[in-house]
C-alpha cells in the first residue's frame, strides 16, 4: 500500500476529496465521494458521506488527513448549524480512517487567505501543470459531477496548503 494523506472540502450532501504522496507531496488523485441516496440533514447521512470516503481511498495507506474547518463570523449566527453538520461529517471521515494519524483542520482563511475561490483555483492548476500534475488532476476532476468540482478543487487546494505545511514538519519548524 501507498503511504498518503488525505485532504478534503467536507458537506452534508458529499465530500470533494484528494490524495497526495505522505513521503514526496506528489498528487494521486482527486473526486466527488457521496453516498445514495440522500438521507437528509442527519448523523445518519454524515456516516454515510464517512464510508464514502473510505471507500474512495481505501487502495491507500493513509497517515494524515486534513480537513477544511468551517468559521463562524460575528454577524453569521444564522450558520450555527451548517457548521456543526460540515464538521460531523469530517469527524464521521475522520472515524473511517486509521487511527493514530496526523490530522489538522484549516479555516478557509489559513488555506486560501483573502484570494476568491477562482483565482485560488487558478493558482492550483498552475502548481499541478509546474509540477507535472495537471493532467492526473483533470483526468479525475472530468469525473466529478460538474456542480461538485469547485469543492474537489478545493479539497487539492487544502491537500496542497498541507503540503507545504509538512515540508516545514519535517525541516523542524512548526
Amino acid at each position: 500500500m501507498i503511504d498518503v494523506y488525505v485532504a478534503i472540502d467536507p458537506g452534508v450532501h458529499g465530500v470533494g476529496y484528494s490524495v497526495f504522496s505522505y513521503h514526496d507531496g506528489d498528487f494521486y488523485c482527486c473526486g466527488w465521494a457521496e453516498p445514495k441516496p440522500y438521507k437528509g440533514r442527519c448523523s445518519e447521512q454524515w456516516q454515510a458521506v464517512g464510508d464514502a470516503v473510505a471507500d474512495a481511498v481505501s487502495e491507500y495507506n493513509v497517515l494524515a488527513f486534513f480537513h477544511e474547518k468551517m468559521q463562524l463570523r460575528p454577524t453569521e449566527t444564522h450558520k450555527v448549524n451548517d457548521i456543526l453538520e460540515v464538521n460531523g461529517v469530517a469527524g464521521c471521515v475522520l472515524g473511517r480512517l486509521p487511527r493514530g494519524i496526523i490530522v489538522e483542520g484549516y479555516t478557509p482563511l489559513r488555506w486560501k487567505g483573502n484570494q476568491s475561490k477562482e483565482s485560488n483555483h487558478a493558482d492550483i492548476e498552475a502548481l499541478l501543470k509546474e509540477r507535472g500534475e495537471y493532467d492526473v488532476y483533470r483526468k479525475y476532476l472530468d469525473k466529478c459531477p460538474r456542480k461538485r468540482r469547485h469543492d474537489v478543487k478545493d479539497a487539492v487546494a487544502i491537500g496542497m496548503y498541507a503540503r507545504r505545511r509538512m515540508r516545514l514538519w519535517k525541516r523542524g519548524a512548526t
